[in-house]
């Protein structure tokens, strides 16, 4: 009950009211369920930036490191990275295995692979 909680108020801020409200009184749900809403909330409010030099160097940086990620054998997640139009400075994760980078935050780094290596892998 204390998890389902704190993953509650940790995705209040990015949901509208409404829906943070169904999320929060849905008993049970699961981490996929959760990781489904979240991608489409956030997405019909903050579009996907796709085919710019930033895109596509989080597409190949992430490609690496699901390559080489020790994490064999935890959940069976299908991980999948997203590049959201916000000038908002941040990057976070969904509950089944979904992370989010902003144009914000895209700007920062650049074409720098370490710096964006360091943000996915955090």
């Amino acid at each position: 009950m204390r998890t389902r909680f704190r993953l509650c108020i940790m995705f209040k801020l990015l949901l509208p009211p409404s829906l943070f409200c169904l999320i929060a009184i849905a008993q049970p749900f699961d981490e996929a369920t959760l990781g489904s809403v979240i991608r489409v909330s956030l997405l019909t409010r903050t579009p996907e930036v796709r085919n710019t030099p930033e895109a596509v160097m989080l597409h190949s940086v992430f490609a690496d490191l699901l390559v080489t990620s020790p994490a064999r054998g935890g959940p069976n997640y299908r991980y999948s990275v997203t590049l959201i139009a916000s000038d908002e400075i941040n990057a976070f994760a969904a509950p089944e295995g979904s992370l989010y980078v902003t144009t914000g935050l895209g700007r920062i780094l650049g074409l720098k692979r370490g710096l964006w290596a360091s943000v996915l892998a955090h």
